[in-house]
This record gives structure tokens, C-alpha cells and sequence, in this order.
């Protein structure tokens, strides 16, 4: 899986968990 998207959100959001974990399906 490819997603570069998601990985660079998850870094700009680290103050939201609940993202980080919904991308790191």
C-alpha cells in the first residue's frame, strides 16, 4: 500500500491519535 499522504498527516498531526490509528491500517 502506497499512501505518503497518510504518513506525512499522521506527522503534521501527531496531537491526533485517532488519525494516526485510522491510517495506520
Amino acid at each position: 500500500m502506497k499512501i505518503p499522504v497518510a504518513l506525512k498527516v499522521a506527522s503534521n498531526n501527531q496531537n491526533r491519535p485517532y488519525l494516526r490509528r485510522r491510517l495506520s491500517i
